[in-house]
């Protein structure tokens, strides 16, 4: 049995809060909670993790389903037509995953890994998956 944990943040939200008003920052985040809650299974378990990110557990998670899982997100906020909440509006994800395979691994040391792996994908340019690698 495999667990993983993804992360995602929105990218540049100040600037949505900023640019378009907090209200349109909150019509933003209910939307993005509506993508999640399409996108992952029953037994999943989602949540808003602070701020403009959220985190899920996921259960039963190979390597190439997770990043599947990911990008689907990733394409579904990307293509969402926020031009209804706002014109002009734009809205993209930077996500990061782990999973726990045969080593042992915490939770929170899941969570951080993902939380690396989130900051990989920010740094790379945003709007992109990033699965935390251990390496060699």
């Amino acid at each position: 049995q495999t667990c993983a944990v993804v992360m995602l943040d929105i990218d540049h939200f100040k600037a949505v809060n900023d640019g378009f008003g907090h209200e349109t920052g909150d019509q933003v985040l209910m939307a993005i909670g509506g993508i999640l809650r399409g996108q992952f299974r029953e037994g999943d378990a989602v949540a808003r993790y602070g701020g403009e990110e959220f985190v899920a557990c996921v259960a039963s998670a190979k390597s190439s389903e997770l990043v599947g899982l990911c990008e689907r997100i990733r394409q579904a906020v990307g293509s969402h037509d926020w031009t209804r909440l706002a014109s002009g509006l734009r809205v993209t994800v930077s996500v990061g995953a782990s999973i726990h395979g045969d080593e042992p691994a915490s939770l929170d040391a899941l969570i951080s890994r993902a939380d690396i792996a989130l900051y990989q994908a920010k740094n790379q340019g945003r709007d992109r998956v990033v699965l935390y690698n251990q390496g060699p």
